[in-house]
């Protein structure tokens, strides 16, 4: 599945906007001689991108530092797709969003 990358942020899915934001980081770490490849949620990292698992550990710290979020390393394995970073990447800032809350009621 394609996610909706438009300047109209009103029609884009909370998902969509992860993606975005979640695809210029995987952009920076991939090889693609010269050319933007086509990335949708099944885009298949290893397979379809070359990224390796270094790669996938400095991405995973490049989107820790810029969304002030920790990913737990358990969870880097279970990344196989694009899809699968995004909803990790969501999952965790959601988590980490509702822990701060949970410390502000104290």
């Amino acid at each position: 599945m394609e996610f909706q990358e438009t300047a109209d942020q009103e029609k884009m899915t909370v998902r969509d906007m992860a993606a975005v934001l979640v695809k210029e980081f995987v952009l920076y770490y991939v090889d693609a001689a010269g050319h933007t490849p086509q990335i949708t949620y099944s885009t298949r990292l290893y397979e379809d991108l070359y990224v390796d698992e270094y790669c996938i550990v400095m991405l995973l710290l490049d989107i820790e530092d810029e969304l002030g979020i920790l990913i737990p390393g358990s969870k880097s394995g279970l990344i196989e797709t694009f899809g699968d970073l995004v909803d990790l990447v969501m999952e965790t800032a959601r988590e980490s969003n509702s822990k701060a809350k949970k410390g502000q009621d104290c």
